[in-house]
């Protein structure tokens, strides 16, 4: 008996925690929806720069928050508790040349270096300089295997245990969203590590 009660228990909390999450037409989640069944530390809007926030000085890292639904991670809100509050870290800004409709393989020419796009089936690519003497060309990632296609919200719940997922390039656009204790986190390393 105990075991069916708890079984219906668990029935009722995983369909409430999926209610209302739907993709919107990119494929990715529309973030205001995301943000509100949240549980844990984020706020479920976005944070006010400076506000207090819930800083743990023996924690390995700061904690981390997102916001949006942007293929490439660095175009979204994003925010570390640290001692002095909320703060902004790791934007990039968006880039007003056109992408082209689908990826490109990594290496072909392409026209504006410095552009950074995303397709909802999770790719990312940036137009940058590379070797070879082909100036400048796209270098892309695809989404790694075995993890959501398009990065989580740090912040987002997720059941996958210490789970490492890298999406784009880091560092630089892209992020490392690890699943600690329930919560995706975006872990950013500073260039050269």
């Amino acid at each position: 008996m105990q075991l069916h009660a708890s079984l219906a228990i668990c029935a009722i909390v995983a369909l409430g925690c999926g209610a209302g999450i739907e993709a919107n037409s990119d494929g990715g989640v529309d973030g205001s929806v995301v943000d509100a069944v949240r549980s844990g530390p984020c706020p479920a809007s976005a944070p006010a720069v400076g506000s207090p926030c819930p800083y743990d000085p023996t924690a390995l890292w700061f904690l981390s928050c997102s916001y949006g639904d942007d293929v490439v991670p660095c175009r979204r809100r994003a925010f570390n508790c640290n001692p002095d509050g909320w703060v902004v870290y790791a934007e990039c800004a968006s880039t007003s040349a056109a992408c082209p409709s689908a990826p490109r393989f990594g290496g072909t020419h392409c026209d504006a270096k410095g552009v950074l796009c995303g397709w909802s089936s999770g790719t990312i690519c940036h137009c940058m300089e590379c070797a070879l003497g082909i100036d400048p060309c796209w270098r892309c990632f695809p989404p790694p295997p075995g993890c959501p296609s398009v990065a989580p919200n740090a912040g987002d719940p997720c059941e996958a245990i210490d789970k490492v997922c890298t999406y784009g390039e880091v560092p630089g656009s892209g992020v490392i969203a690890h699943c600690d204790r329930g919560t995706w986190q975006w872990r950013t390393p500073a260039v050269g590590d």
